[in-house]
């Protein structure tokens, strides 16, 4: 079973940034998990694998954007 981290993409930069742990996951059960984030944030509060919707993002020119999920990246090793 491989390690899977949550992953964002900022619109402002385009930069991919990392978030949370990674965690050991079925390959299977990854489009699940993309589903079951997005379901959970009809609950206040709630967060699957620590991965809410949208993250602050410091970009590398100074700005500063809302890094949007996109999915769970394979961890290599």
């Amino acid at each position: 079973m491989a390690k899977y981290i949550a992953v964002y993409k900022c619109p402002l930069c385009g930069a991919a940034v990392q978030y949370g742990n990674p965690r050991q996951v079925p390959y299977d059960m990854l489009p699940d998990l993309c589903l079951q984030v997005v379901k959970n944030q009809r609950f206040i509060g709630t967060m699957l694998y620590e991965a809410p919707m949208h993250i602050p993002h410091k970009c590398s020119d100074g700005s500063c954007g809302m890094a949007h999920f996109a999915g769970f990246m394979k961890i290599q090793g």
